[in-house]
Parts: structure tokens; C-alpha cells; sequence
């Protein structure tokens, strides 16, 4: 910790190796076998390019069991960043959107 990226800097990847998660704890931007740097939208958790309640019907449908994240959307809900998806992160995205000044995810 207390590194700093250069900027510019990318790290090619393969999905699901060590160095992808080190990249993600990091917030490295990563290449996956040529394809554009990916970047999560943390709050996002259902993909629809807006941070909004029905992410967090989302979240609860996840924490119920009715309906499973996975992938990306399981990472973008673990506002936290205790690489842990649980019911803290329902209540970061709750403030989120209440208006207050919070940050989601890493």
C-alpha cells in the first residue's frame, strides 16, 4: 500500500488468475487479452448503467437468495470494499442514493 499507479499504466490479465484479483484489490486498470481496460461501476449491480433503487432490490434479492449476482454485478455490490457482500453494502447504497456524501466500493 501507499504506491501510486503511472499513469497510463495498464496490466493484461487473464479472468479469473491471481493477478486479476490483485489487479481489482489495487484499482488497476486491467487488459483482458487485448479487449479495453474494464471498469466497474461500483452500485451498478444490475448492469443498467444507472446506480438506482432497483440496484438495491438487487442486492436484497441476492441476501434473500431469490436471485443470485455474479461476476461483475456480485463485485459491484460490495461497496464496503471488504471483499465481502453483505448487508453493510445495502446500507452504503441506501445513503448513496439518501444524498449523502459515501463512497461505493474501491
Amino acid at each position: 500500500t501507499g504506491s501510486t499507479v503511472t499513469e497510463g499504466f495498464q496490466m493484461k490479465v487473464k479472468e479469473g488468475t491471481v493477478a486479476e484479483e490483485y489487479g481489482i484489490k489495487y484499482n488497476i486498470p486491467l487488459v483482458y487479452d487485448g479487449i479495453a481496460p474494464v471498469t466497474l461501476k461500483y452500485g451498478d449491480c444490475n448492469n443498467d448503467g444507472s446506480i438506482d433503487n432497483l440496484d438495491i432490490v438487487a442486492m436484497c434479492q441476492h441476501l434473500i437468495k431469490v436471485k443470485e449476482l455474479t461476476g461483475d454485478n456480485l463485485k459491484r455490490a460490495d461497496l464496503t470494499a471488504d471483499d465481502v457482500f453483505d448487508v453493510a453494502d445495502v446500507a452504503v447504497l441506501k445513503q448513496y442514493l439518501m444524498g449523502d456524501n459515501v463512497k461505493l466500493g474501491k
